[in-house]
């Protein structure tokens, strides 16, 4: 095996184990629920500890382990490092067996406080503000490939308007309300287009003007137009949904709530927490994009400052 280094302890020969086994478990907890439903929530990884044994060999054989004992004892963290993995450690077990005066078998554990190839915390999701500028860029792409003059004029209206506000969060009513009315406004262009487009492609002509009294040039044409509106639908359908996102990311900006972690668990009870009514949990549904009130892994939830009074009914 190659080098095995425990600290500034870097062990040798006959020392280093033939194999080391490394990684461990997730950590889940499971709820049943009525009809046979089951909810799993995931509580974060949990690391096996790390042990091997060897032997030392020669006249500083006793020292060598007598070392590893002090460390033991010390239990302070060290790094341990065997080729490309590399672990933050504590010694939680160290066990010496001499055969003969120059001879001794070795035992050692080591419990993972932090495994230095992975992430210590998932990278930070990004504010309201860089993800309705980010969205504003691709509804702004998406107006471009559709190609309508009127949509495209109401884009840069509210990519302007956008761009304009440093903070949505600190931002008043009236400021938030020059970037909802573009965003309505291009949700309704596009709305209408989605119209018209799937209007199109129901009035089919017939290929090759075959119809009596059907031009072929009036066939080419409708057919032009019928493979352009085939091609707009996606881009439509895509850049609604954007606006739409939009929209609720900006309305939510101003409710001033708080965003809490929560690791599984449901909106019923958050509700209580908050609001002090259980039926208000349509509310946080509304507010997270959700339509269901139970919460599996880790999850970010806005809470908004006030219940909306919708009686534990979710609402389209």
């Amino acid at each position: 095996m190659t080098e095995l280094r425990l600290g500034d302890f870097v062990f040798k020969d006959f020392e280093v184990p033939e194999e080391l086994e490394w990684g461990g478990v997730h950590l889940l907890t499971t709820h049943g629920l009525i009809g046979g439903r089951r909810v799993v929530d995931a509580m974060g990884p949990d690391e096996d500890p790390i042990r091997w044994e060897g032997e030392f060999y020669g006249e500083d054989a006793f020292d060598r382990c007598q070392r590893l004992h002090a460390m033991r004892k010390a239990g302070r963290t060290l790094e341990l490092t065997c080729h490309k993995l590399a672990f933050r450690v504590q010694i939680s077990n160290f066990r010496s067996r001499m055969r003969t005066t120059f001879k001794y078998r070795y035992m050692i554990e080591c419990l993972v406080v932090e495994d230095l190839f992975d992430p210590a915390a998932p990278p930070e999701e990004p504010g309201v503000d860089a993800m309705l500028r980010t969205d504003s860029t691709r509804a702004t792409q998406l107006g471009g490939l559709i190609g309508d003059a009127p949509l495209s004029g109401t884009l840069r209206t509210m990519d302007a308007a956008i761009r304009g506000v440093s903070n949505f969060a600190a931002a008043t009513r009236e400021t938030i309300n020059t970037v909802l009315q573009p965003i309505a406004d291009a949700k309704a262009r596009v709305d209408t287009l989605i119209g018209q487009s799937s209007a199109v492609l129901t009035n089919f002509a017939t290929l090759g003007g075959v119809v009596p009294f059907n031009p072929v040039a009036e066939t080419v044409s409708r057919l032009t137009g019928q493979a352009a509106a085939a091609a707009a639908l996606p881009d439509l359908y895509d850049l609604g949904a954007v606006l739409g996102r939009m929209g609720t990311n900006a309305v939510n900006a101003t409710s001033s709530g708080r965003v809490i972690t929560l690791a599984g668990g449901d909106l019923y009870r958050l509700a209580v927490e908050a609001y002090g009514d259980v039926n208000e949990w349509p509310t946080l549904a509304r507010a997270n994009g959700r339509t269901e009130p139970i919460l599996t892994g880790v999850q970010q939830i806005l809470v908004p400052p006030r219940g909306t009074g919708a009686g534990g009914v979710l609402k389209a």
